[in-house]
């Protein structure tokens, strides 16, 4: 999965999946804390431009963190069906933890994978 964020690639890392089929379910966890990328505002001097590429996925869920980890209150947000494209308002300069949920369905398995980005927002 790989995400751009405002018009920058932005790396990320796996923080955590799930997978079940008939016979199994496998999860792992973690807070990563990828490199934080410097990026610009969006036009208008406030909020995010995510953009998501992957696979066929079922849902893709994105939460934004203010600050360099995951302890705020998120805004999340939900991708509309079909589309890799989701902006979020409101979101100042400064410095945000973003989680990325996808999640997929197949005949007889399931299962979701997150990843984590860091991105500093810099003031227009």
């Amino acid at each position: 999965m790989a995400l751009t964020v405002n018009g920058v690639a932005v790396p990320g890392a796996a923080a955590g999946s799930y997978y079940n089929n008939r016979c199994s379910t496998y999860v792992g966890h973690g807070i990563p804390s990828p490199d934080a990328v410097t990026i610009p505002a969006a036009a208008g001097g406030s909020g995010l431009v995510l953009e998501v590429r992957t696979g066929s996925v079922k849902a893709i869920v994105a939460s934004v963190f203010a600050g360099e980890t995951p302890t705020s209150e998120p805004i999340t947000v939900a991708f509309a069906k079909d589309t890799t494209r989701a902006v979020i308002s409101k979101v100042l300069p400064g410095a945000y933890y973003i989680t990325v949920r996808v999640e997929w369905a197949g005949l007889l398995e399931s299962g979701a994978e997150t990843y984590a980005f860091r991105v500093i927002i810099r003031a227009p």
